[in-house]
């Protein structure tokens, strides 16, 4: 179960590169910050790279939830 997490997970716990944020885009600004804190608390080692992972997606929901709209938009009536 460990190794399909990590599998899963491959691009957060061992990033190809730094994604750039877009100036334009609240969301990945949102979503850079937070990954920033992240990467940080791994550093720490106050969190293991499995939490961190987790974190990231929640991070990432988060934003877009908040950001995004979260969604398609709802039908009209």
């Amino acid at each position: 179960m460990m190794a399909a997490l990590a599998f899963m997970h491959r691009d957060d716990l061992f990033p190809p590169e730094q994604a750039v944020a877009a100036p334009d885009d609240p969301v990945a600004l949102c979503f850079a910050e937070r990954a920033k804190d992240i990467d940080n608390m791994l550093a720490e080692g106050t969190i293991n790279a499995q939490q961190a992972g987790l974190f990231k997606g929640r991070a990432e929901a988060l934003c877009q939830a908040q950001l995004g709209g979260g969604g398609p938009p709802a039908p009209p009536q």
